[in-house]
């Protein structure tokens, strides 16, 4: 709905880190909780994504699967980097991919890949858009 309005308040952790996308007239998709206070309802918004921007993370995981630890480290990483995209663990050797919980859902940037791929090995990131 383009016509309507409604507050949405967004605290400077937040507002830091989505400062450069965030701008007069931007279509927004917000995710937040619904705030109570005062007249009409607003959103306290935790994170922001963009309509047909939500990209997939695949993680090719076989080594993670045999190392305790670095299935440990994996979490961590990606609880580090929370976001709105949703990840997939991809286990070669078995043949199936599982999808990790909301929980684990990512910011995917090159940081991320980086990290995933000093971890695991390389070529054991990729971003999937939602046509891939």
């Amino acid at each position: 709905d383009f016509s309507g309005k409604t507050e949405v308040v967004v605290f400077p952790g937040v507002f830091e880190e989505y400062a450069e996308y965030l701008f007069d007239e931007a279509v927004v998709l917000v995710r937040g909780r619904v705030s109570h206070r005062g007249e009409q309802p607003g959103i306290k918004a935790d994170s922001f994504a963009w309509p047909g921007s939500i990209r997939r993370v695949i993680i090719r995981a076989d080594a993670a699967l045999e190392d305790p630890v670095k299935m440990e480290q994996l979490r961590c990483l990606l609880g580090e980097n929370r976001g709105e995209s949703p990840v997939f663990l991809r286990f070669e050797d078995r043949g199936c991919v599982i999808r990790a919980g909301a929980r684990f859902n990512v910011s995917p940037h090159s940081g991320l890949g980086s990290a995933v791929e000093s971890l695991l090995g390389s070529g054991t990131f990729a971003l999937r858009g939602p046509g891939d």
